[in-house]
């Protein structure tokens, strides 16, 4: 009898959670709302629990910021990335029918890491890690952090070069523009 009244509970607060989020905002966490509920209405409790971190974090992100301006910042953001990327990891075991389990979840922290830029999510914490190691230490965290950094060096030299080009192509032909005279408006 208890279970009874604790799933009409929680189908109770979902279901004017998710009507209050798709009137509210946009079509985007409505869309994150529906198989969250799905998966309450299925049973797949664990798949849930999942869908609902991932929504979780896609409201902070959203909210969160604003108001507590410590979720936006460069060492915070990361991590709110790699938590939704291991709830939607753990929810698309959970559906496809595996059991929660540790290999399970270490195979979603792994898919999570990928999933949410890998060696993009190190970049801040090596440098403040410089920051605070021993001087000893400070060559070995410059060298990991010009490996982490080597290839968006190379895509920055990439896109300053693009940049150029198209700066030149705009000197060698500009744009004609309207031919009309602010005279002829009225």
């Amino acid at each position: 009898m208890l279970r009874f009244y604790a799933t009409a509970t929680v189908y109770a607060f979902l279901s004017f959670f998710v009507a209050t989020l798709a009137v509210a905002q946009g079509d985007e966490l409505a869309e994150l709302a529906k198989p969250l509920y799905q998966a309450i209405a299925e049973g797949q409790y664990a798949a849930a629990a999942a869908l609902g971190l991932v929504l979780l974090v896609a409201l902070v992100r959203r909210y969160g910021g604003a108001r507590y301006p410590i979720l936006s910042h460069k060492l915070v953001a990361p991590l709110l990335v790699l938590l939704a990327s291991f709830g939607a990891a753990v929810a698309s075991a959970t559906l496809a029918g595996a059991s929660l389990s540790v290999g399970m979840a270490y195979a979603a922290l792994k898919v999570a890491v990928l999933a949410s830029g890998g060696y993009a999510l190190t970049k801040p914490y090596l440098a403040k890690l410089g920051e605070w190691v021993p001087s000893w230490a400070k060559p070995f965290v410059a060298i990991l952090s010009a490996i982490v950094s080597a290839k968006s060096g190379a895509k920055a030299a990439a896109i300053k070069k693009a940049e150029k080009a198209g700066d030149k192509a705009i000197e060698d032909s500009p744009a004609k523009g309207i031919d009309i005279d602010f005279t002829d408006i009225k």
